[in-house]
């Protein structure tokens, strides 16, 4: 079971099953081949909860200069295209700085591999900053400055894949009621004007699940929904990013001595 897999379940035993089919009866009866799941994760997983992580923290990973691919501009201003295979298909978010060094980086693999072979050489590395730097693409980032000479690295946040697999199964527990809170609001927007009306399905007098939709009124979901955002699903995506608390770690220990 995938992470999205895992958050799926946890709506469905929270959300009533007859809601939930009632929720997306359009869409199964115009696709009979889509299931329950991949719709939930559509309309609720995907532009609720991986928007919203993606907006308040990506993965933070090192780049090196020699792995991307200069593209040169004008004499203050030179692009750099990074293979996506080195940030696992996954898009640019941020790029927090530039760092000049005069390591010798080598070669890399990919994905899980790069990040192994990478880990030891850029630890600690630590040289001049040029933080003028402006995402223009998925996989480019443009530094406005004179031309660079040497080595160094991009510190940069790329997002969450779509399936979240890059979050520790033991953090989900934080994802639990935001994705709840999410359903609800959605499936009340969806349904409670229709649910007002008194119609039925399959059978099924609506009035009788009309109460259950009304308490999940949209705006109090909404701002449960945020407060677990900022709150616990904030806290866990800092604890999962190995980079992040890295960096917090050896920041508090250096104050402390």
């Amino acid at each position: 079971m995938t992470n999205i897999q895992y958050l799926i379940q946890v709506i469905k035993r929270v959300i009533d099953r007859e809601i939930l089919h009632i929720t997306f009866a359009n869409e199964i009866k115009e696709n009979r081949y889509i299931s329950l799941d991949r719709l939930i994760e559509i309309n609720i997983i995907r532009p609720y909860l991986l928007v919203d992580i993606n907006i308040i923290d990506g993965i933070e990973m090192k780049v090196p200069l020699e792995a991307c691919n200069e593209i040169y501009r004008d004499d203050y201003c030179v692009s750099y295209e990074i293979p996506p295979a080195i940030l696992g298909n996954r898009k640019i978010l941020s790029v927090s700085a530039l760092v000049l060094s005069d390591i010798n980086t080598g070669s890399y693999g990919t994905g899980e591999e790069y990040k192994a072979d990478i880990k030891s050489s850029l630890e600690d590395v630590s040289g001049d900053i040029i933080t003028d730097i402006t995402v223009v693409g998925n996989y480019e980032v443009m530094v406005n400055s004179p031309a660079i000479v040497g080595t160094g690295y991009f510190k940069l946040q790329v997002e969450h894949d779509a399936r979240l697999s890059d979050v520790q199964r033991y953090l989900l527990k934080n994802f639990r009621k935001a994705v709840t809170y999410a359903a609800k609001a959605y499936i009340y927007r969806k349904l409670h004007l229709r649910l007002a009306k008194g119609s039925s399905y399959r059978g099924h007098d609506l009035n009788a699940l009309s109460n259950i939709v009304e308490e999940y009124k949209a705006d109090d979901m909404m701002e449960l929904y945020y407060e677990e955002i900022d709150k616990n699903i904030g806290t866990a995506l800092f604890i999962n990013d190995e980079e992040s608390m890295s960096d917090f770690i050896s920041k508090r220990f250096n104050n402390i001595l």
